[in-house]
């Protein structure tokens, strides 16, 4: 039995682990794509509860045209930018020679893609849950229901989209 007492300054900082968690996965990424997601889903919270009864009752009054066409306009601008730039990312970053794959490098995609999944589903969380309710509670108020309601932008125009450039990216 061994009586002797380790004082090396290598392991005086560490949180107890004999290995580096980065040569698993980096969570600085998951934590990005969550905020990212979670920082969106805020703003179109905020945008619905400040311009919807204001501007939002009918969809033929100029006041719509301005305020809720004017979100759809940037979503169709947006969306289309976002898909191109991630699907253009995972494309570019992926790696040609798969055979001669190291198996710690392999492990560590596997929690990234772990990761997106997992930012992915946080999405279809707020375009298949959170969203989608707001929106059969919106169509017994509306005045005019017509393909573009607030909630209508917001659902189908913002988080839909949102999540399914996520979706085909994770595979």
């Amino acid at each position: 039995m061994a009586t002797t007492v380790e004082t090396s300054g290598s392991h005086a900082g560490s949180s107890g682990r004999d290995y580096d968690m980065s040569l698993w996965y980096d969570s600085r990424w998951y934590k990005f794509g969550l905020i990212t997601m979670l920082g969106v889903a805020i703003f179109w919270i905020w945008f619905q509860r400040t311009f919807a009864y204001s501007h939002g009752m009918d969809s033929m009054e100029p006041e719509f045209e301005k305020v809720w066409m004017g979100l759809w306009r940037v979503h169709m601008i947006v969306m289309p930018i976002f898909a191109l730039v991630t699907w253009g990312w995972i494309w570019k970053t992926r790696d040609t020679n798969l055979d001669n794959l190291d198996p710690k490098l392999e492990i560590k995609r596997y929690f990234y893609w772990m990761m997106w999944l997992g930012v992915y589903l946080f999405g279809v969380y707020w375009g298949g849950s959170f969203f989608t309710e707001q929106d059969a509670s919106w169509h017994q108020v509306i005045i005019r229901d017509t393909s573009f309601t607030p909630s209508h932008v917001v659902v189908f125009y913002g988080s839909f989209p949102m999540y399914i450039v996520c979706g085909v990216a994770s595979y």
